[in-house]
């Protein structure tokens, strides 16, 4: 899975995401698909 980290950066920085949360994003047939991973 490649990861925008420059997409990645600017929501961390807007407030988007959560500290301690991998936030992935990947085109599909379906769409954009986010996956929200909770780092333990």
């Amino acid at each position: 899975v490649e990861v925008a980290w420059w997409l990645l950066e600017e929501m961390i920085e807007d407030g988007d995401i959560g500290e301690g949360e991998i936030v992935e994003q990947y085109p599909t047939v379906e769409g954009t698909v986010v996956e929200r991973t909770p780092l333990a």
